[in-house]
């Protein structure tokens, strides 16, 4: 607020010919300054506390409430979160669990290749995933004992 308050000062001693042009120079500057202060926040290693499921709660509520001055879009996500809850905020009732998946996703974004990543996206991909995980452990695929130009050769023999 501090920094916000500095860079009104600022402009209301300029007078601006383009105030749309002062209102994007600031807003650059007010990011940059986020930016900063989130990535001082990491470096000195300290992490945001996460808020209780009441506290969610409440403050989803209040947004849901607000849900007719969005955009048609974000209020059927709205919706589509209030559908949901019990599923998004399953992670409270479970000692130690973690309130993201960003571990099993940077597992995947660092150990698949990018066609293997995008077939995992539908539910499909997942399943054929599993199946061929499933073979994989039961040695399905193992070694042929004769290649397919062993066996065409094999065929082109008994044919002539």
């Amino acid at each position: 607020m501090k920094f916000l308050e500095k860079l009104l000062k600022k402009q209301s001693k300029k007078i601006l010919v383009d105030n749309k042009e002062w209102l994007k120079k600031a807003k650059q500057k007010f990011y940059d300054y986020l930016r900063d202060l989130e990535n001082e926040r990491r470096r000195e290693g300290r992490n945001l506390t996460q808020r209780s499921l009441k506290e969610a709660q409440k403050n989803f509520e209040l947004l849901f409430q607000q849900k007719m001055l969005f955009p048609q879009k974000i209020r059927e996500r709205l919706e589509m979160i209030k559908k949901n809850w019990e599923y998004f905020t399953a992670f409270y009732n479970i000692k130690g669990c973690p309130a993201t998946n960003n571990a099993i996703e940077n597992y995947y974004s660092t150990s698949l290749k990018t066609h293997r990543k995008k077939a995992l996206r539908t539910e499909k991909g997942i399943l054929n995933h599993m199946k061929i995980a499933a073979l994989k452990r039961t040695k399905g695929f193992q070694k042929p004992d004769k290649t397919l130009i062993t066996i065409y050769g094999l065929l082109k023999m008994v044919s002539t």
